[in-house]
């Protein structure tokens, strides 16, 4: 799993590097699309997050700040939690401010708090195993929630890097 996982982010590296300006003119005309429940501005949506997707391997600091940016101008949960897990998988400051505004933004909605914990569970940061056993800690997880187990360790347990990483 550590080798295929390795693999994929090199080509998503890749990817990233030699289409930079494409990712980029990509991110700008989908981010110009106003929110709407047509087939149109749900593409351009998902379009937007790709594009971060693929840059964020290549061009970390590039990403995160459209990442935020991206968060900071969402009127909806779609891109709001899109955003935020592109910036879960960096190492950057960012990442730590748009966790924090989520949690406390949505905090007592437990169905968009357990995506809070499954975003984090299932990102590429280099540190999610400590942060799982970090979180697993907090006074809002819990073990007698099915639904708050599931979006922490079983999405801990889909990720292939942190879960299979090399050394245990």
């Amino acid at each position: 799993p550590t080798r295929i996982f390795a693999e994929r982010e090199g080509l998503k590296r890749w990817l990233g590097e030699t289409l930079q300006d494409k990712w980029l003119a990509l991110h700008d005309r989908c981010s110009a699309v106003p929110y709407s429940l047509e087939a149109a501005a749900r593409g351009a949506r998902k379009l937007k997050t790709q594009a971060l997707v693929y840059l964020a391997p290549a061009h970390p600091t590039e990403a995160a700040r459209r990442a935020k940016a991206h968060y900071a101008a969402a009127t909806n949960l779609t891109d709001r939690q899109s955003a935020l897990m592109v910036l879960c998988s960096l190492d950057c400051a960012e990442r730590e401010a748009a966790l924090a505004d989520f949690h406390a933004r949505f905090d007592g909605n437990m169905l968009v708090i357990d995506k809070w914990f499954s975003l984090q569970a299932g990102s590429l940061h280099p540190h999610t195993t400590e942060n799982v056993k970090a979180l697993a800690k907090r006074a809002d997880f819990t073990l007698t929630n099915p639904n708050r187990v599931r979006a922490l360790w079983m999405a801990y347990a889909v990720n292939a890097q942190a879960f299979h990483r090399e050394g245990g």
